[in-house]
C-alpha cells in the first residue's frame, strides 16, 4: 500500500517527474562512450540477457564485483564500465549471471521471507504485540526497500544490506515462534 501511494505521488508531483525525465532524456541521449548512467547499463545488459536467456552466463562472469572487466563475456558484448568496478544494478546482474531461472529462484526465496514477515506482522498487530508488529514490519518494509532498490543499485548484492536484513529477519521469526508457544 505504502509503495502504491508513494508511486502515485511520484507520478503526481511536478517536480520528481520532471527530475525523472529530464534525468532519462540525458541518459537517452548520451553516446555510451559519453556517459556512465544506469540507463546505459541496462542497454548494454540487454544483449547479454537475451543471447543468455534461460541460464545465464554463470556466476561470477556478469556485472558483479567478482567479474573481471577483461573477461570473454565482456569483450564479446563490448562492455563499457567507464570509471566503475561494476554494471552497479542489481537485475541485470543476477539475469544476466543466472538467467530466467536464477531470477525466479532468487526472488522466490526473497519474497517468501517478506510474505512472511507480512504474516508475522498481521499476526502481532491483531495480538496488540507493540515489540513483535515494529520489528516484523520495520524488517518487512526493509525487505521491499531492498528488492525496489535492485532495479538501480546493487543493495542485493552487499552484505551489509542483506546481513542486516536476513539477521532481522530469523530475529523476528524466532520471536514469533517463542510468542506462539
Amino acid at each position: 500500500i505504502i509503495l502504491i501511494i508513494l508511486t502515485v505521488f511520484i507520478f503526481n508531483n511536478d517536480f520528481v517527474k520532471n527530475r525523472i525525465s529530464g534525468k532519462l532524456e540525458v541518459a537517452k541521449f548520451s553516446p555510451l562512450d559519453e556517459e556512465a548512467s544506469r540507463f546505459n547499463f541496462y542497454i548494454q545488459s540487454s544483449d547479454v540477457i537475451k543471447d543468455n536467456f534461460l541460464f545465464g552466463v554463470g556466476a561470477g562472469n556478469f556485472g558483479g564485483w567478482v567479474s573481471d572487466k577483461n573477461n570473454y563475456i565482456y569483450q564479446k558484448y563490448n562492455f563499457k564500465f567507464y570509471s566503475l568496478k561494476s554494471i552497479d544494478i542489481f537485475y541485470p546482474h543476477l539475469f544476466g549471471e543466472l538467467g530466467i531461472f536464477g531470477l525466479i529462484i532468487f526472488l522466490t526465496i526473497y519474497l517468501k521471507i517478506i510474505l512472511k514477515l507480512f504474516i508475522i506482522s498481521k499476526y502481532f498487530s491483531s495480538n496488540k504485540n507493540s515489540h513483535g508488529y515494529i520489528i516484523s514490519t520495520t524488517t518487512f518494509l526493509y525487505g521491499i526497500t531492498l528488492i525496489y532498490s535492485g532495479f538501480w543499485s546493487m543493495f542485493l548484492e552487499t552484505n551489509f544490506a542483506t546481513i542486516i536484513f536476513y539477521f532481522l529477519s530469523g530475529y523476528t521469526y524466532k520471536y514469533y515462534i517463542n510468542i506462539k508457544l
